[in-house]
């Protein structure tokens, strides 16, 4: 599960550093609307977060990549298709410590949740 202190980092981040900062806090915490609890996969397209949140299509995307760049999730291309999911090493619907510790084994290597002070590493 995701932890309160991580959610709110991820939270102050994009109030401070999004350019579309009410629009991120809204897309963020609807992002956890629609997580596959196995495969962490968001399973909403763009246009159904879009929709969801009221921007357009393309703000979805920008604010996804501001996502990805402090690995709160990942994005992977399946052909033509981008796949995103949230960092395992982030959240998980999986209660408990020991359920959650195998299921970050299990995973594919994510990277660490990084956030950065003034927007660079």
């Amino acid at each position: 599960m995701l932890q309160p202190a991580q959610n709110a980092a991820v939270v102050r981040w994009l109030r401070v550093h999004s350019k579309r900062p009410q629009a991120a806090a809204a897309l963020w915490a609807e992002l956890f609307t629609a997580v596959h609890p196995s495969t962490h996969e968001i399973m909403l397209t763009r246009a159904d977060i879009a929709a969801r949140v009221g921007i357009d299509p393309m703000h979805v995307s920008r604010i996804m990549t501001e996502l990805v760049s402090i690995d709160a999730i990942v994005r992977r291309k399946e052909g033509r298709r981008v796949v995103y999911s949230m960092n395992p090493n982030v959240a998980t619907h999986v209660a408990g410590p020991e359920a959650r510790e195998e299921i970050r084994k299990a995973a594919p290597p994510g990277p660490l949740l990084k956030l950065m002070e003034g927007g660079r590493v």
